[in-house]
């Protein structure tokens, strides 16, 4: 029969390399931890992506002449849509005054929110509605106070696009005018 100090002393031995073992464990926890925090955070690189972004929607409007950026937006105000680069006063011409507005101290950034008409119902209490799906369209403006979107086409406070592409809603007038057809040139066999 096993004598008591040779069992305590086996399950001390045991118990102190469960709590070595515990320690290494929660070390190598926080250690991989700490490194997955740092590349799951906001990266520099993010936040440059991000600030190239607002840049470029800020910038739209300086890359065609200004009537041409005139008419597309007279083109987005006549359907209702709004485009990357409208300026606060163009989107209200679009789609009227936003339900609320929302300016961020911290970063300069505003956004508009739109209250939308209630969407299919959600619940019913017998035959009528007592819940509705509440639907709403936010859209986000840079410190400079232009729009920016994951994409530049015209859409619609329904999210329907009307100009898939920019190119479309930008698009020079075709000047109307005769079309000169030249005949192919015939060589003689001389």
């Amino acid at each position: 029969m096993a004598q008591f100090k040779d069992v305590f002393s086996t399950t001390l031995k045991v118990f102190l390399a469960l709590l070595i073992i515990s320690a290494v464990i929660g070390v190598a926890g926080l250690i991989l931890g700490g490194l997955g925090s740092a590349v799951n955070s906001p990266s520099v690189s993010t936040k440059t992506e991000t600030d190239t972004h607002q840049t470029d929607a800020d910038a739209l409007r300086t890359t065609m002449p200004k009537k041409t950026w005139d008419r597309g937006v007279g083109k987005a105000v006549k359907k209702h849509c709004f485009t990357e680069g409208m300026n606060k006063e163009e989107m209200v011409q679009a789609l009227g005054e936003p339900t609320k507005k929302e300016d961020y101290a911290y970063s300069g950034e505003s956004t508009w929110t739109w209250q939308l008409p209630s969407g299919k119902c959600l619940k019913y209490d017998g035959n009528k509605c007592i819940e509705q799906e509440e639907r709403r369209k936010t859209i986000y403006f840079t410190t400079k106070g232009n729009v920016y979107l994951q994409g530049s086409s015209c859409q619609t406070l329904n999210d329907d696009y009307v100009y898939l592409d920019s190119r479309e809603l930008f698009k020079k007038a075709e000047k109307h005018g005769t079309v000169t057809v030249s005949a192919p040139k015939v060589e003689s066999e001389n």
